[in-house]
């Protein structure tokens, strides 16, 4: 294990945070040492300054987050808690799914998370139940080819995103988020970045995904299989 691994694996045992005096000590290193590695991690944006009597570090969102799988939660979390504040739902369920389900429906039959929505109009007596279908991808992982992955959620989704997981805006000015951009234009999903995924403000959406009327036999199926028991009861809940 190299020494910025080390340096890495005692902080997230504090915590991911912790004081400098206090981690060095933890380390056994020499002040030598100490710094010399801090300073090649903070140049790397692994891990970042922080306060306190003789200073601190703690652990950047990069390094906290640096496996698709470890943003699954935080963005389940963080999105079930404020939904209220950008969706124009009465209800939100949302669960990952991305190891999920009975069985493969296909290439890119799994979203990462699915979210469903409920929706009462009162002069049309109607309810709405929508299936929101979306892709997550950490950090460096920025791809047309990640775009097709949630355009092909779209066959059995209502509304269907592309999650980026982003270091900083300056992404955003580049080609590939140009051609991203273009490309969930052209087929009508969402797409948003994140910094945290534990912060909701740090998520934007640039696009908004189009609703559509899947194929009733593929929402059926993908409800059925990929959807947990909880979900699925209170689909049948809302529907009476």
């Amino acid at each position: 294990m190299s020494d910025q691994d080390k340096f890495v694996q005692r902080l997230s045992s504090l915590g991911g945070a912790a004081g400098n005096i206090t981690l060095r000590e933890q380390l056994g290193w020499s002040e030598e040492k100490y710094w010399k590695v801090r300073e090649q991690l903070i140049e790397a944006n692994v891990v970042t300054i922080g306060s306190g009597k003789g200073g601190s570090v703690r652990l950047t969102a990069k390094a906290v987050f640096a496996a698709e799988k470890d943003l699954y939660v935080p963005l389940r979390e963080t999105i079930s808690k404020n939904w209220k504040t950008d969706w124009p739902v009465d209800e939100l369920l949302i669960e990952v799914t991305a190891s999920q389900g009975k069985k493969q429906l296909g290439k890119w039959s799994q979203p990462d998370l699915c979210a469903m929505t409920k929706k009462t109009y009162k002069y049309l007596s109607q309810k709405h139940i929508d299936i929101w279908t979306f892709e997550v991808k950490p950090q460096g992982e920025m791809s047309v080819t990640h775009v097709l992955e949630a355009v092909a959620h779209s066959r059995f989704a209502h509304r269907s995103y592309i999650l980026f997981h982003i270091e900083d805006e300056t992404c955003l000015g580049s080609g590939e988020f140009a051609h991203c951009v273009d490309e969930v234009d052209r087929h009508g999903i969402g797409l948003a970045t994140f910094q945290d995924p534990k912060e909701y403000e740090s998520i934007v959406w640039h696009r908004e995904a189009n609703r559509r009327e899947p194929n009733p036999e593929y929402l059926e199926e993908f409800i059925d299989q990929q959807l947990s028991e909880h979900m699925q009861s209170h689909i049948l809940k809302w529907l009476k």
